[in-house]
């Protein structure tokens, strides 16, 4: 299975209801993949990860 072109990435986020204001590539490919995935955005995903503190164990 080959990559869909923008047209058809276009189309499916605008079927799903997803509105975007930049329309360029790399926008387009990237909601597109991230609704396919259902992943959260890169800045949502490094605050949680940023706010929480790492406990570290030793193993003997």
């Amino acid at each position: 299975m080959g990559k869909p072109t923008l047209c058809h990435m276009v189309a499916y986020l605008k079927r799903i209801g997803v509105t975007m204001s930049p329309l360029n590539k790399e926008a387009i490919e990237s909601a597109y993949y991230r609704s396919i995935y259902q992943v959260l955005p890169r800045e949502q995903t490094l605050q949680a990860i940023a706010l929480r503190p790492q406990k570290h164990y030793h193993r003997r």
